[in-house]
């Protein structure tokens, strides 16, 4: 029988209710058990009905004895949800072979609010047989749009800069990630040109320009040592067009340097946690900052001594 029986001195005193004004949780389908209340007998009055099925509800004590036992209730149906939950967490973490509690520390909040309750959901239903392959496979599928860390991995980071600050992003130290990520890429920049400058110097050096007058008064840059575009060519395997290439290594020059100076610099000579809190340099323009910083890895990849670029005679 459901609900929750009272006895005093082993002898029924009121029939199986729940205490509660709401029964509509699955908790109560569940819910059955007696207790003692013999108490009541060393009451003054008399507080049991003649028919020894319902107590004195109205009575100041018994009173007292329903605010408690809707408490108690109340406490049991939290305790009951949550290792519900927990229980059926395990059984898709299990077949999917995906630790869910895991997995859902590293989703940032903004994305778990939505997130969340499609999760909530496949768990009240996985308990049925017939949705329970459908729903392990929706959340196969859902990991796989929805991954560990999901920032890191939406912006498709060039795996060199990845590898460099994955743990200080995992960590959330994304100025720590920022600092890491040129430190990596002037590493890599000193291994492909074998130079032994250093930071701004190395920088400057590198991608130093030069102007060119080419096809009578027109000027454009054309770098000195090294170029990142120099392999591209047109489907036709003709040249791109001089504004072209001078747009593009002038403002790769331009990205290079400024991202040791608007990202790199700050982070080295202020306190993180003055700009953080002030506003002036936030945790998403570190992300961003990864983003552009992905990009010239990408242009890194391509680095070579100029050759055809240099010999600007031929350019039309």
């Amino acid at each position: 029988m459901r609900g929750i029986t009272l006895f005093s001195r082993k002898k029924l005193v009121n029939l199986p209710e729940y205490f509660s004004d709401s029964t509509s949780s699955h908790f109560y389908s569940y819910l059955t058990g007696w207790l003692e209340v013999d108490f009541i007998d060393k009451l003054g009055e008399e507080v049991i009905g003649t028919n020894r099925q319902s107590l004195d509800w109205d009575n100041p004590d018994i009173s007292k004895l329903r605010k408690y036992l809707q408490r108690m209730i109340r406490f049991l149906e939290k305790q009951w949800r949550k290792e519900r939950e927990a229980k059926q967490t395990r059984k898709i973490s299990d077949q999917a072979n995906i630790n869910i509690n895991e997995w859902l520390k590293t989703i940032p909040d903004e994305i778990k609010k939505d997130f969340g309750p499609i999760l909530d959901s496949f768990r009240r239903n996985v308990d049925f047989p017939e949705k329970q392959n459908e729903i392990i496979s929706t959340v196969k599928n859902l990991h796989g749009l929805v991954p560990e860390y999901p920032l890191l991995h939406w912006r498709y980071l060039h795996p060199t800069l990845k590898a460099a600050i994955e743990d200080c992003y995992k960590k959330g130290e994304y100025y720590t990630a920022v600092f890491e990520g040129v430190k990596k890429y002037i590493t890599e920049l000193q291994t492909k040109t074998a130079s032994k400058l250093k930071d701004w110097n190395l920088l400057e050096n590198i991608y130093a320009l030069e102007k060119k007058k080419v096809g009578g008064d027109n000027q454009y840059f054309f770098p000195k040592r090294w170029s990142v575009i120099e392999k591209y060519k047109k489907l036709d395997n003709t040249d791109f067009d001089n504004e072209t290439k001078s747009n593009i290594i002038q403002g790769h020059r331009n990205l290079v340097l400024a991202m040791w100076q608007a990202f790199r610099d700050p982070i080295s000579h202020e306190l993180v946690d003055e700009l953080r809190s002030s506003g002036l340099y936030t945790e998403k323009d570190c992300l961003d900052a990864l983003s552009l910083l992905s990009h010239l890895f990408r242009r890194l990849d391509d680095i070579q001594k100029t050759t055809t670029i240099q010999q600007a005679t031929t350019y039309q």
